[in-house]
C-alpha cells in the first residue's frame, strides 16, 4: 500500500476530510486529488506536518503498521 493511500485510510479511520489536511499542510485540493489519481506519495517535508494533523507516528502514515508496547518499550 502506497503512502498516500495509508493517508487516505487514516483520514477515513479518523473521521477527518481531506480539505482540512490540505489547509493544514498550505496547499490545495487539487494537490491530494493528483496524488491520489497518479497513485504517487506526497513529498517528505509534508510527512511530518501530515502525521501532526493525523496525530499519529510517521511510522503508522509510512507502513499502516500500529508499534506494539514492545516497542514502545524499547525506545524508552
Amino acid at each position: 500500500m502506497s503512502i498516500i493511500n495509508n493517508i487516505l485510510s487514516i483520514l477515513e479511520q479518523k473521521g477527518l476530510n481531506q480539505a482540512a489536511l490540505c489547509s493544514h499542510l498550505k496547499i490545495g485540493t487539487s494537490t491530494m486529488t493528483t496524488w491520489k489519481k497518479r497513485n504517487t506519495d506526497p513529498p517528505s517535508k509534508y510527512i511530518v506536518p501530515i502525521c501532526e494533523f493525523l496525530d499519529v507516528d510517521p511510522y503508522v502514515v509510512l507502513t499502516l503498521k500500529i508499534n506494539s508496547i514492545i516497542d514502545l518499550v524499547k525506545d524508552l
